[in-house]
This record gives structure tokens, sequence and C-alpha cells, in this order.
């Protein structure tokens, strides 16, 4: 039996959730699949409408697919056997050090070669992604 066979009988996955599972995710490869044929040609489109006018439509473009994609969420399934515990482990640990970061930049404890990269990244966000180079 492969590990994955293992690891949902472990799970307590029934059969009837195996084939439930199984038939989303073909129905959400067939979605996928339709979004990438539309998007090629689509998103060519728009990168010359975007060369010649200096419009955003292709970054629109690109964008608006990002979005369905993630409505998409293809490999949601996956997510059932990831560790509910390690992730939160994550994210606390995350925002712990984004908020001991904060602290360190509002009370003027960073090194100014650290505060002068953190100012030169933030200001590239506000710039929706330029190279901050």
């Amino acid at each position: 039996m492969s590990k994955a066979i293992e690891s949902a009988t472990e799970k307590g996955i029934s059969r009837g959730e195996l084939i439930r599972d199984t038939a989303v995710f073909q129905v959400k490869l067939a979605l996928d699949g339709i979004l990438d044929f539309f998007m090629v040609p689509v998103s060519l489109v728009g990168a010359v409408i975007s060369f010649f006018s200096g419009k955003r439509t292709f970054y629109d473009l690109v964008h608006s697919g990002h979005n369905m994609d993630r409505k998409i969420d293809l490999f949601r399934v996956a997510k059932r056997f990831e560790s509910p515990e390690a992730e939160d482990r994550i994210e606390q640990l995350a925002r712990r050090l984004e908020a001991e970061i904060r602290r360190e930049y509002d009370e003027g404890h960073l090194r100014a070669s650290a505060k002068s990269t953190i100012d030169r990244l933030l200001r590239a966000v506000r710039n929706r992604g330029e190279d901050p180079g």
C-alpha cells in the first residue's frame, strides 16, 4: 500500500470521501486547464495592448488569472494531510518575528543599513513591486 493511501487510512478517510475528492480534483483539473488554455492567447493580446498603450492591461489579466487560480485551489485536498499544529506554529512564529522587527524599527534600534533596506522594500511594495534596486 502506498504512503498516501496509508496516510488516508490513518486519517480515517472513507472510500466515499476518496471518490468525492477524486471527482472534485478532476473537475478542478479541467477548470484549471481551460483557464490556462484561454489565458495564453488573452495574455499575449494583453501584453501587446500594454506594450503599445502603456496601460496595465497585461498585469490586470495576470492578476485576474491569479485570482481565478486561487478560487480553483487545485491542490486543496492535499491540505487534508498537513499538520494544522505545524502550520499554526509557523504562523505564530512569523507574527512574532514581524512584531519584533516592527518594535525594533519603531524604537530606532535597527542598524542604519537594516532600516534602509526595510524602507526600500516597503517603498517597492507600495509601488506595486517595482525593483527596489
